[in-house]
């Protein structure tokens, strides 16, 4: 695997292992909510996209998004990353490049685990929710992400992602893409619907071994 100058990193299922606490606070919303739907139609249709829940059949979005946050927000506080993850970051930090993270999700739900374990050091700068007008697989976020870190060689960059959004958003971007997908991530993505990937890797030390 060659060595890169900006290395884009997602948050949810990538970097921390948010996937499931997504999962829980959508299925018992929805409940609340009276809409009948499948965990399935939950991860296709609704993960990733702000407006998901009223494609679905939730009227008022605005409220169920806030209720939403206050449940993720509480799991979020004990997330985990993944194995090796910051391990990972550490090490290409030491190789001198740059390092950020593109997310869809707002600051607010990444800023507990990023702050808790230290990531401000290591991460040149973050694109939240907040930071675009259109989320991945739009290509904005890494446009962003590149001016901000002074990058302008997209041979130079590459994305790791654990969804199609992320590949997509690479492609879109005409820059290299690595998908994370590991076997607890196997649950939520059907490898067969991504897009080809120019690295698929199991392990985030892969990166730079």
């Amino acid at each position: 695997m060659k060595k890169y100058q900006l290395y884009l990193y997602d948050w949810d299922g990538c970097i921390a292992k948010t996937l499931n606490i997504w999962l829980d606070a959508y299925k018992k919303l929805f409940s609340e909510y009276d809409v009948q739907i499948s965990e399935q139609t939950i991860i296709t249709k609704v993960f990733g996209d702000w407006e998901g829940p009223k494609k679905v059949g939730v009227k008022d979005n605005e409220q169920f998004t806030k209720e939403l946050l206050n449940l993720v927000n509480t799991g979020f506080q004990t997330l985990e990353l993944y194995p090796k993850a910051k391990e990972t970051i550490v090490k290409l930090k030491e190789l001198g490049v740059k390092i950020a993270i593109v997310s869809s999700s707002k600051w607010d739900s990444i800023k507990p685990a990023f702050e808790k374990n230290n990531l401000s050091k290591l991460v040149d700068t973050v694109i939240s929710a907040e930071s675009v007008t259109h989320h991945k697989p739009d290509p904005e976020s890494i446009y962003k992400a590149m001016k901000e870190c002074g990058i302008t060689n997209k041979e130079d960059v590459v994305i790791i992602g654990d969804s199609n959004k992320d590949v997509v958003c690479g492609a879109n971007a005409n820059i290299d893409t690595i998908l994370f997908y590991p076997p607890e991530n196997h649950k939520f993505y059907d490898e067969q619907y991504f897009k080809p990937s120019t690295f698929v890797i199991t392990d985030h030390l892969s990166i730079v071994e």
